[in-house]
């Protein structure tokens, strides 16, 4: 495919875009920001943001935007369908259950949905298995620094934990705060 001109909106301090800025550089697309004022991507979409154009697409919505890049370059995404679906499901899990029951302030049914997960790390190094992907850099939101003291229940889940470690790990994790670090604070 041929190279297009990527372009992240966000505003201050946005939790997503970290995440966003993770999978384009795990992926090595290149990108710029544009940092906008909070509440303009909310008046336009109806979502606190980021969103990204891509040449001509444009998408909002976290988990939208990491899986139009997965499918943009054919990486990072599972190529069964039984694997895609299980992708899907492990995206809604955390983006409407588990961030639902954060948003509602129920940190216990919040803990309660992570233990799944915990549960589920327990016999992979990665949520779909061996291969990194999407999903894992989805669920990076929680290996941001400031999700522990927020997540205290997080200390309970050694399996989350040591995922979390490796995704903080990650060269591409650790480029992404660093631009998040520069352009959104």
């Amino acid at each position: 495919m041929a190279a297009m001109s990527i372009v992240i909106r966000s505003t201050k301090n946005c939790p997503n875009t970290p995440r966003i800025l993770f999978g384009l550089e795990e992926l090595g697309l290149a990108y710029t920001m544009e940092r906008v004022e909070d509440g303009v991507l909310s008046a336009e979409w109806g979502s606190p943001g980021p969103t990204i154009t891509d040449g001509d697409v444009l998408t909002i919505e976290p988990g939208a935007i990491l899986r139009h890049l997965a499918r943009r370059e054919s990486k990072l995404w599972p190529t069964s369908l039984a694997d895609q679906a299980e992708a899907d499901r492990l995206f809604e899990l955390q983006g409407r259950r588990i961030s639902g029951a954060i948003d509602k302030g129920d940190l216990e049914k919040a803990s309660r949905l992570m233990s799944l997960v915990d549960a589920r790390l327990a016999t992979r190094i990665w949520l779909l298995g061996e291969t990194f992907s999407m999903v894992d850099v989805y669920y990076s939101v929680f290996a941001l620094p400031a999700a522990r003291p927020r997540f205290p229940f997080l200390a309970s889940m050694p399996n989350v934990i040591a995922f979390l470690d490796r995704i903080a790990a990650r060269p591409a994790f650790v480029r992404a705060l660093e631009v998040a670090a520069a352009n959104l604070t």
